[in-house]
């Protein structure tokens, strides 16, 4: 990643669990999650015209509170509600109990989201799935065009 930054003028700086740093306009914090099987983090952005909250599929759910806490201001907020693991589908046992445990899951997830956008009270909720930014061109033009885009876009409150 440093090689493919450095090609492109840019540098990596590695944040941990509750860092932050500046990047020109944006600060950022990056919220990790690695416990037992989840490896993932999220990503707070913030500019002085707005904030963005990417937590994608990261299952930091029990500590929304004190990201709030952190944050009051939460302008979007990007959750995956879907999931996206193997498991039950690709496990052997019967259909039915596939069936069961998927759809026990689907509404867990949709209830954690719920509850994340009542808590964090975003203007708007994106709903997204899978990496924000594929390569440092791609993060540097996302970034330049979500901040440019922030005084434009406008949610819907119902």
């Amino acid at each position: 990643m440093r090689d493919i930054a450095a090609r492109h003028g840019a540098r990596v700086q590695l944040l941990g669990d509750k860092e932050s740093a500046q990047a020109g306009p944006f600060g950022l914090t990056m919220y990790v999650d690695d416990m037992g099987l989840n490896h993932d983090s999220a990503l707070f952005v913030e500019t002085k015209d707005g904030t963005f909250f990417s937590q994608n599929d990261c299952k930091i759910y029990d500590r929304l509170p004190g990201i709030k806490a952190a944050h009051p201001r939460v302008d979007y907020y990007a959750a995956q509600f879907s999931g996206a693991n193997w498991y039950p589908s690709t496990f052997t046992m019967p259909e039915e109990q596939k069936q069961s445990i998927a759809h026990g899951k689907k509404v867990q997830k949709f209830k954690n989201v719920r509850d994340a956008i009542a808590l964090l009270a975003p203007r708007c909720y994106v709903a997204n799935a899978g990496r924000s930014f594929s390569s440092t061109r791609a993060r540097t033009i996302s970034i330049a065009a979500f901040t440019t885009s922030l005084s434009r876009m406008s949610c819907s409150t119902t």
